[in-house]
């Protein structure tokens, strides 16, 4: 049977795992909104330059 330490370790390091995750996750949000310019209503990807119409599709 496990001891008290070594589930207590298995914890932390679960817990530690989460948080990287978390930060990971986080920053990728912040950098993919960071590369999206706004202009007259649309949102251009600088990455790609694919634009993405906010107010609807005027052809």
């Amino acid at each position: 049977m496990t001891d008290k330490t070594e589930l207590e370790r298995d914890r932390f390091e679960r817990r530690n795992c989460y948080v990287i995750f978390g930060v990971h996750l986080a920053f990728k949000a912040w950098h993919a909104s960071a590369n999206l310019r706004k202009s007259d209503g649309t949102l251009t990807n600088e990455g790609t330059r694919a634009g993405i119409s906010v107010k609807g599709d005027e052809r």
